[in-house]
């Protein structure tokens, strides 16, 4: 009767966590050798070998990383802070930003107040509108999927173009920021 030996090796490549597949290449070399010393020793045997790569995938999480950011800027009138968090997920993005827009010029009233945000390049602008604002008051918004993440990982800039009337003459002033990103 003729012998049947089973071997059965079981690799788990380890690149999906971060490890170099040197291992894994290193681990399948030895085992070749091995089959190869086995194969001399058993003349006169039959020997059945399966190999198999089994990718053991859910001690990963392949899944994209969240990413917070931030996005401030001043102007002599306005300050501007957008905070928000990306989290791309299943082929769809996903963005949740708030925006902070207050007011640090002098003490005039605000009788009107329009604001746009937008990115450098894009023909997209969102506005916000708000009547009789006071002085040091702050503008506040949401954001849902505007991409500030994607846009500035493209090289965009984001711009906020304030247009606003003050005071008892209802004088016109117009300023516009660039924000920087922070990480």
């Amino acid at each position: 009767m003729k012998k049947v030996i089973v071997f059965m090796i079981i690799t788990v490549p380890l690149s999906g966590c971060g490890q170099s597949n040197q291992n894994v290449e290193d681990v399948q070399k030895v085992h070749e050798d091995t089959i190869v010393d086995k194969r001399e020793r058993h003349d006169g045997t039959l020997q059945f070998l399966l190999v198999s790569n089994v990718e053991v995938l859910s001690a990963c999480n392949n899944e994209p990383e969240e990413h917070e950011f931030t996005f401030k800027g001043e102007s002599e009138n306005w300050s501007v802070e957008i905070t928000g968090v990306f989290s791309p997920g299943s082929g769809d993005v996903y963005e949740e930003a708030n925006a902070v827009y207050t007011y640090e010029g002098e003490e005039e009233e605000i009788r009107s107040v329009v604001i746009h945000t937008y990115a450098s390049g894009e023909r997209v602008r969102i506005g916000k509108e708000e009547d009789r604002l006071s002085s040091m008051e702050s503008v506040e918004t949401n954001f849902r999927n505007y991409s500030f993440w994607t846009l500035n990982d493209q090289g965009h800039d984001m711009i906020v173009d304030f247009k606003w009337r003050e005071g008892d003459q209802n004088t016109k002033v117009e300023e516009t920021i660039t924000l920087d990103f922070i990480e």
